[in-house]
């Protein structure tokens, strides 16, 4: 899982159909690392979610950071301005970090 940081404040800035393009952009880089058995998808306002089937927590590791530096190494160009934009990525494996309730 994923989010876009200070994205309120491309927002405040550049406004919301800025904010819209910036989240396409961000859809269209994060898709090129997916797999067809994979699912990526938007869950909430800058917030997003790839579920990596029959990865461990290192291959995931190197996928999540595979995408981060992709974003951070790009830009979206609005007018004469590029817009660069950072996120923070949060994983988790299942089985290793699942919790047993019972």
């Amino acid at each position: 899982m994923f989010d876009l940081d200070h994205f309120k404040n491309i927002n405040g800035t550049y406004g919301h159909l800025v904010s819209d393009e910036v989240l396409k952009w961000v859809t269209k880089l994060a898709l090129t690392t997916k797999r067809e058995e994979d699912i990526f998808f938007r869950y909430g306002g800058e917030e997003f979610m790839c579920i990596l089937f029959g990865v461990n927590q290192k291959d995931a590791f190197i996928i999540a950071e595979r995408i981060r530096i992709m974003i951070m190494d790009s830009s979206i160009k609005n007018n004469e301005q590029d817009i660069k934009v950072t996120i923070s990525i949060g994983l988790m494996t299942y089985p290793f970090d699942a919790v047993c309730i019972g």
